[in-house]
């Protein structure tokens, strides 16, 4: 084995070369995640086929006969690809197993020959305060280990400007295989080292300045001035945003800190009309870049190649987060979110507002109907500021509003005006609480016009002063002669026998009106309670989870019953029926339901029950001959 020569692992061919067009597009150990590439295939091939043909007639020797190891029987090539794999094979947040290939350089010859030759784990080196003493002199004969291979540098400079010096120029003669290159430093001097440094390889690029200044700008070009042909991944900490930066070729770019962003006029010229930017992440101080950048009523800045659009904030969802937002039009745009990080140990906070889509997203300005499916959730937050941020072409098919505050009721007509296109409703309220921000006495529902699907889920406040109709003025807010399905969560009786009251009175304004999933309702409805065949004469499909269905199916056991209208027929239409979580449950009341309605002529085609039905095997083999019976569990119920 010569020294000159690398183990022709598939690592090292898939990773290790000497050209820009000649490396994979595989990533570095710590700044993105690891995904199965063609090579970690390749390696388990490998093994398998290697394993297959190793010759073990030695094990079945006598035990005082000489037997060779089955290591010793193990290629080369198969021991470099296990090394590799037992070095970087780290959770994101670890750094590469420096004890791991240290012990293998003292457990046996083979093994440390095998280790010297696998040129990648040599490559990859992280600085510190805390390791770079006893690593200095280290650093020259890992660099010559590592031959060709692309290196992973990554420094926290917190030293001396002249030890910061001396490391940099242990480093800046492998410039050409700089691949991932990340510096955290107070003193931005050692930018001046790597002005003029060629680097064709490198992708990823982090700078982080932390010192009394909040901030840094980079006024002349970096690298070999300004070339980074294979640069994608570019993050900025408490560094200003300018021309002098490359941003023309990223594919992410990350902003954070206090680093000023240039005026409207440059930050369009060197970042807007992007053909290859694909994810801006910013964590910044929104007001300070609103009024840097100065847009006035101008456009927004083009961004056509963004799908993935992340904001992360520690002062919640605020108009200044909506106009940072709206700076910029994003007609490919997939993915948008809002994170808090105020007192989040991670990187990544609690979720204010997400915006995602199944195809095109309509997160831009001046476009026309979006196709796909496009959803809105909001945690906590102003239900119409997170609207605002959008474009007002945005084209919402889901809106979700979990705990979100309210917008009083002429900002409230305002956005429903904006979500002509919405089809469903989602929300955890208080009613009370809701009635209050939105002040709606005296005035007409707001029209949401092609909304088919309304989901209310009750909560309770401490200090809620709650009445029984609250509920029900809630859902008077909005016109909705498009409603197919109603989803009600968590009703008291009461605020159940006035739903009933006022679906009953108004059965026309909701025509077209055929699901119904109640859930979390396990009391017995009053006697004087109004029946749900009044109130939802026009039912297809029932869903009942944790409710009390006996108090539902029992009204299917007749063709007809008295209302205030005279005799109505029961669900004539009623096609599928399901039950789950309700333990008080009647088998034999279900049973002569179906018994019932097949003798009426209008058969239940299909039922979900869960396991309370497999308690008594007869009755569960009874209800699968007489109905299609589906199995399913409290989570997969809708």
């Amino acid at each position: 084995m010569k020294d000159s020569l690398p183990l022709p692992t598939p690592f090292y061919q898939a990773h290790g070369a000497v050209t820009p067009g000649s490396l994979s597009e595989r990533r570095s150990h710590y700044f993105d995640q690891r995904t199965p590439t063609t090579s970690a295939l390749q390696c388990d091939v490998e093994i398998s086929i290697s394993l297959q043909h190793l010759d073990t007639s030695s094990l079945q020797h006598k035990h005082n006969e000489v037997q060779s190891s089955i290591l010793d029987q193990v290629p080369n090539e198969v021991l470099s690809v296990i090394i590799e794999h037992g070095y970087f094979d780290r959770d994101d947040t670890e750094e590469p197993d420096s004890t791991f290939r240290s012990t293998l350089s003292k457990t046996s010859r083979r093994l440390r020959n095998v280790a010297l030759h696998t040129h990648s784990i040599w490559s990859v080196f992280h600085l510190s305060q805390g390791n770079i003493i006893p690593l200095l002199q280290a650093i020259p004969v890992y660099l010559a280990r590592s031959k060709d291979y692309p290196l992973d540098i990554r420094m926290n400079c917190f030293w001396s400007p002249e030890l910061t010096d001396t490391i940099m120029n242990l480093f800046i003669p492998h410039s050409r295989r700089w691949r991932h290159l990340s510096i955290t430093t107070p003193n931005t001097n050692i930018l001046s080292s790597i002005k003029n440094t060629p680097v064709p390889l490198l992708r990823s690029f982090k700078i982080s300045q932390f010192s009394s200044r909040r901030s840094v700008a980079i006024d002349v070009p970096l690298f070999d001035n300004g070339i980074v042909p294979e640069l994608s991944y570019l993050v900025l900490r408490n560094v200003s945003l300018s021309g002098s930066l490359p941003l023309r070729n990223l594919r992410t770019l990350e902003i954070r800190g206090y680093g000023v962003w240039p005026a409207y006029e440059e930050l369009n010229h060197i970042l807007g009309g992007s053909e290859s930017l694909q994810k801006l992440v910013v964590h910044v101080k929104p007001g300070d870049v609103l009024r840097n950048v100065d847009r006035q009523d101008r456009d927004p800045i083009p961004l056509p190649a963004l799908h993935t659009f992340e904001v992360l904030t520690s002062e919640w969802l605020s108009r200044d987060i909506a106009s940072l937002i709206r700076l910029f039009a994003c007609p490919q745009l997939k993915s948008l979110t809002v994170q808090d990080t105020a007192g989040c140990s991670t990187s990544h906070g609690r979720p204010i507002l997400e915006l995602s889509g199944k195809s095109k997203s309509a997160i831009v300005a001046r476009r026309p109907r979006s196709e796909g499916v496009t959803k809105l959730s909001v945690w906590a937050s102003s239900a119409f500021t997170a609207w605002s941020a959008l474009s007002p072409s945005t084209q919402l098919h889901t809106l979700e509003l979990r705990s979100a505050t309210w917008p009083d009721y002429t900002d409230l007509h305002l956005m429903c005006m904006g979500l002509r296109s919405l089809e469903t409703l989602i929300t955890e309220i208080d009613p009370s609480y809701v009635l209050r921000e939105v002040s709606p006495e005296g005035r007409d529902g707001t029209l949401l016009p092609s909304l088919r699907t309304l989901e209310v889920s009750v909560t309770r406040h401490i200090d809620s002063e709650r009445k029984d109709d609250d509920l029900t003025r809630f859902i008077k807010l909005f016109s909705v002669p498009s409603l197919e399905s109603l989803k009600l969560r968590n009703l008291t009786d009461n605020e159940w026998s006035v739903i009933l009251k006022h679906f009953a009175a108004h059965i026309h304004e909701y025509s077209r009106l055929a699901s119904l999933t109640v859930r979390d309702m396990p009391y017995s409805f009053a006697r004087k309670c109004p029946s749900p065949v009044e109130a939802f004469p026009r039912l297809r499909h029932l869903a009942l989870h944790r409710a009390s269905s006996n108090d539902f199916i029992k009204h299917l056991l007749v063709n007809e019953e008295p209302s205030a209208r005279g005799l109505m027929p029961v669900w004539p239409q009623l096609k599928s029926l399901t039950i789950t979580g309700d333990e008080n449950v009647s088998r034999p009341l279900v049973h002569c339901v179906i018994v019932a309605r097949k003798a009426m002529g209008m058969p239940i085609e299909k039922m979900c029950v869960d396991e309370v039905f497999l308690r008594n095997g007869e009755s569960w083999e009874w209800l699968n001959a007489q109905a299609k019976v589906g199995l399913v569990k409290d989570v997969d119920v809708e």
